[in-house]
């Protein structure tokens, strides 16, 4: 049966733990030739559906969209996520907008996307 996540109230994955969530969407690049159409509110979306669909609390996630998108933010905020999420808890993050790969130092293993 598929998830529904319209009618979904709360999803227990046994642990007993806690859901946290970082959710990035970033729709705005300099220059303008280069914007996207709906990352900010992706990360809007998902973190709502989050909150419904697996029981996370509001104060759980963080949701920073275009300007708040920045390196140092998301940084930040994985390394408290990293001080307060346990081994029985569940971590999501979620990012819309442009990527790109880095070589590793060592190359690409076979397990790489």
């Amino acid at each position: 049966m598929p998830w529904n996540w319209g009618t979904a109230t709360s999803y227990d994955y046994g642990s007993g733990g806690n859901v946290y969530g970082l959710f990035v969407g970033s729709c705005d690049y300099p220059g303008g030739g280069s914007d996207l159409g709906f990352c900010a509110e992706d990360a809007t979306t998902f973190f709502s559906a989050m909150q419904r669909g697996a029981g996370m609390p509001a104060s759980n996630g963080l949701v920073f969209t275009d300007s708040q998108a920045t390196t140092t933010n998301v940084r930040n905020a994985l390394r408290e996520f990293g001080s307060r999420v346990g081994p029985d808890d569940v971590f999501v993050f979620f990012y819309s907008g442009h990527g790109s790969r880095v070589e590793r130092p060592g190359g690409y293993e076979q397990a790489d996307p």
